[in-house]
């Protein structure tokens, strides 16, 4: 259940502030919320299936370039057969955001599917893995 109060205050916080300082477990949950927050339909199919977001890096643009984000799935997401799917949800949905430059996925999750998926993700979608 969505509380709508707590929704918009994370919606009104700034990535770009909460990127600085997620160095303590509770700031990095309230980053992750933040991104949660402006996720769509995707972000459903994420929490429903057990899935999670984390946050490997992020780096700050200057002269208000946005932030660049590299993520990771964390449960069930890992090898799911609709893993690309929800990649792509999340990357598209996060740079909707006007503090979100670019998303990047951790090249760690390539080798959590088999070489098909792989193959798949990395000729057939537009998903960039460091």
């Amino acid at each position: 259940n969505l509380d709508p109060v707590e929704e918009k205050r994370l919606k009104s916080l700034s990535l770009v502030e909460l990127s600085t300082s997620y160095q303590n477990e509770k700031e990095s949950s309230e980053f992750v919320k933040a991104l949660y927050a402006r996720l769509g339909a995707v972000r459903s199919a994420l929490v429903g299936h057990g899935g999670g977001i984390i946050i490997v890096d992020s780096t700050n643009q200057m002269n208000g370039g946005g932030l660049t984000l590299t993520l990771s799935l964390d449960g069930a997401c890992i090898a799911c057969g609709a893993a690309p799917g929800t990649l792509i949800g999340i990357r598209k949905d996060l740079e909707m955001d006007q503090e979100i430059a670019k998303v990047k996925f951790s090249s760690e999750l390539l080798d959590s599917f088999g070489e098909l998926g792989k193959d798949f993700l990395l000729s057939q979608t537009s998903l960039e893995f460091v």
